[in-house]
């Protein structure tokens, strides 16, 4: 059983992405505007309701 978890997690340690991928993430981030009401809402309701 140790080593199937092992397995699994060494699996899951990285992610590989192919060409730009990466890139259109970072350039997504750049673009990303301020966020709106609704998700300042989220945010909000994510720290009281005690989410982790």
């Amino acid at each position: 059983m140790d080593e199937d978890s092992s397995q699994v997690i060494a699996q899951h340690e990285n992610m590989t992405v192919a060409g730009n991928i990466f890139n259109q993430f970072m350039a997504a981030c750049d673009q990303a505007q301020v966020p709106n009401t609704a998700l300042l809402g989220a945010a909000a309701f994510t720290k009281t309701s005690n989410f982790k």
